[in-house]
């Protein structure tokens, strides 16, 4: 169910997920079908680069217009999946900065 698993989804965020949880947090939108996201703030989150490739490959995500990385371990390979992502071209408020 949607509802049950943006919940979970908001609930796994707001603890400052480790790398490994965030694969899990990963799943839940890659699960999600709607595509209405607009903005997503992963801040002072320790993403890393695998976790920004994932979101820089998620078709779910095609409307994003804000994302925000800053402070999230994401190094050159995730930023450049980021920048170069076939889906994330409606960006209009990248915050890339993340170390």
């Amino acid at each position: 169910d949607q509802e049950d698993s943006f919940a979970k989804l908001r609930t796994l965020l707001s603890n400052a997920p480790s790398k490994e949880m965030f694969s899990q947090i990963l799943t839940l939108f890659l699960d999600w079908d709607d595509q209405n996201l607009e903005k997503l703030r992963l801040s002072l989150n320790d993403i890393g680069d695998e976790a920004a490739t994932a979101i820089a490959n998620a078709p779910q995500l095609s409307n994003l217009k804000e994302l925000y990385i800053g402070s999230t371990n994401v190094g050159n390979e995730g930023t450049n999946a980021l920048v170069t992502s076939k889906y994330l071209t409606k960006l209009i408020k990248p915050n890339y900065r993340s170390r």
